[in-house]
């Protein structure tokens, strides 16, 4: 169900040249018809196809079609004499591995729309995705690509490989040419190599089984008992290794049978990124299985981590890296992009999976709880509500539906001068600014979108200022459901003031809207490490904990928030659900009782609803 890809557009056919005979245009496989032949490899062909009903929908339909076991007779595959049984065990496994794919539904894979058999073979199709290949996006970028990027598309590709092992299913062929970047910055997984692993295995030859500099040394030796979880950390590890440093880690059998020497990660990497971040990858590319995380959720907490950014201070040049000294650093890498060439080839911009890919907790715009917005909507914490430093003499405020949150000392601009000299006294605003600052802060969601927006380009606005209404428009466009457009948002108040716990914990909201936790725990995280008595990041991070299954690993999060915002109902809910996921009935009940005392309304009607579970009267 999977194989190098190739593609077909200009010059001569490479399907040719691969000695693979397609399907002709137009060829009817049950209700699809099929458009055009989209690439080939030893193991398969994909073809664009339509279905006879939906014609304003595309699919890919990938065909077995393993090259030297089986020849083409018209429609038909006919098995070459010799080779009918290695013929069958690989169409056992391609049609076995579709059917457990179909069975992992994820954000990052596209769905495995159907699968048969017929012609003498075997037949998956597959849904639609757009996206470039990872080595072309990376290139795109003209630079490094920032921790914030890389977070995003690392996430969900983590959590898509934890559902995959949990059936039992490796990929087998992770590498920068098998990942699709979509529009939004997520990825997709593509080219399932575990099928072709198999049937290499079988055949005792490696041949187009393993790719250099991304594939683990058990991948050489053919022997599946010898992989695991660990083969797919190696490849994923090797491929984040290539975008940050620009080049693709040594062959593993040059490292373990040359001795090949390999840079640390961190001596090697261009741009700025957490130290643990660059450490686990180096974990992840150890030659021995056993030295390797031995599953995702080790791996992912390495990953993952918050700790401090560390940026190159040397040469940043891929084609040799040398070892590079690092320093801390408070800001992520330079967005500015040129155009650049791919080292690693990737020729797809938009594609149609054309191989059976890889394998939300929150929607809409709430995600606290169906009853009420996150908890950074309206400011609990222990700071007062009016900002004392603010230059500008603007003193944001609350809104009912998430306006703008205060200002705190870490919204300040940060840099030499910071601090330097005292700051200047408040400045009364002309009218027509000061009612600009009154509608970003509240009122009609298009009415502040509109606001912010403007507030944000006003010549000479403090910078402090200036990143608050970036906060308050991202706020804004949560609460109208772009997730886009506020982590866009969100992102320029950081580069404005990376000190701002506020906007940390709002871009943590965000991705949690998109449904990516562990980015947003990352999030709180960097939000906690600049305010330490942020309580809302603290309760908003253990909510998380709590929504993804890991409710044990918030409990510390949701007593920090009680002990400093004790007289707010929903810290005391959320350390309510918690103790009663971990099976403390008696302090569950404590809490929900807790919070209905400290707001009796409907904010309370999930403590309520809790309480009923434990059987106990509200």
């Amino acid at each position: 169900m999977s194989g190098e890809n190739v593609g077909v557009s200009g010059g001569s056919s490479p399907v040719d040249a691969l000695g693979a005979l397609p399907l002709a245009r137009g060829t009817r496989l049950r209700q699809y018809i099929l458009q055009e032949t989209l690439g080939a490899g030893g193991f398969g062909i994909t073809y664009r196809a339509r279905h006879e009903m939906l014609t304003s929908k595309s699919f890919a339909i990938k065909e077995y079609y393993p090259r030297g076991f089986c020849v083409r007779d018209g429609t038909s595959i006919r098995r070459l004499p010799g080779e009918r049984d290695i013929f069958g065990f690989g169409l056992a496994r391609f049609l076995q591995e579709a059917e457990i794919l179909a069975r992992c539904p994820h954000p990052a894979i596209v769905d495995v729309v159907d699968y048969f058999e017929e012609n003498g073979t075997a037949y998956a199709v597959l849904g639609h995705v757009e996206g470039a290949e990872l080595g072309r996006w990376l290139a795109g970028l003209g630079r490094p690509p920032s921790q914030a990027e890389l977070d995003r598309i690392v996430s969900p590709l983590l959590d898509a490989l934890e559902a995959m092992h949990a059936k039992g299913l490796l990929h087998r062929d992770i590498a920068p040419d098998n990942i699709l970047v979509k529009s939004d910055g997520t990825p997709c997984l593509i080219d399932f190599g575990a099928a072709k692993a198999e049937l290499g295995a079988a055949t005792r030859s490696m041949a187009g089984f393993v790719k250099s500099g991304y594939s683990p040394p058990e991948q050489y030796l053919g022997h599946s008992d010898h992989q695991g979880p660990w083969t797919d950390i190696y490849a994923l590890g090797a491929t984040l290794y290539r975008a940050v440093v620009g080049n693709r880690p040594p062959e593993a059998v040059e490292r373990s049978t040359l001795g090949r020497s390999m840079p640390s990660t961190a001596a090697a990497s261009r741009g700025a990124y957490r130290r643990s971040f660059l450490v686990a990858i180096d974990h992840a590319l150890a030659l021995a299985p056993e030295a390797r995380p031995q599953s995702i959720a080790p791996w992912r907490a390495e990953l993952l981590r918050h700790d401090a950014l560390v940026v190159s201070t040397e040469d940043t040049s891929a084609d040799n890296p040398a070892t590079r000294a690092t320093e801390p650093a408070t800001a992520t890498a330079d967005r500015s992009a040129t155009a650049a060439t791919s080292k690693d080839g990737a020729w797809r911009v938009s594609w149609i999976v054309g191989a059976v890919l890889v394998i939300g907790l929150i929607g809409g715009s709430v995600w606290w709880r169906s009853t009420r917005e996150p908890a950074t909507a309206v400011s609990h914490s222990p700071r007062p509500l009016v900002s004392t430093t603010a230059a500008s003499g603007w003193v944001p405020v609350s809104g009912p539906d998430g306006a703008i949150v205060p200002a705190s000392p870490g919204d300040r601009p940060s840099g030499p001068s910071a601090g330097s000299t005292a700051p200047a006294p408040p400045e009364t605003p002309p009218p027509e600014l000061a009612q600009v600052r009154a509608n970003c802060a509240a009122g009609p969601t298009p009415q502040r979108i509109a606001a912010c927006t403007h507030l944000t380009t006003v010549a000479g606005l403090e910078v402090g200022d200036r990143a608050r209404a970036f906060v308050a428009l991202g706020q804004a466009h949560r609460t109208s459901g772009d997730s886009d457009a506020a982590l866009a948002a969100l992102d320029e108040a950081i580069r404005l003031a990376p000190g701002s716990a506020n906007a940390y914990t709002h871009r943590g909201i965000a991705f949690l809207d998109k449904g990516q936790h562990d980015r947003a725990i990352a999030e709180f995280g960097e939000a906690i490490a600049r305010d330490p008595a942020h309580a809302e990041a603290h309760n908003n991070r253990a909510w998380t904990f709590f929504r993804s299954g890991r409710a044990a690993q918030g409990l510390a999060d949701a007593e920090r928030a009680v002990t400093l915002s004790p007289e707010t109902s929903y810290v005391w809910d959320t350390r309510g659900h918690i103790h009663e996921a971990i099976g403390r009935r008696d302090d569950a009940i404590r809490d929900f009782r807790k919070a209905i005392e400290l707001d009796p309304g409907l904010a309370s009607r999930a403590s309520r609803e809790g309480l009923v579970r434990l059987g106990v009267a509200p």
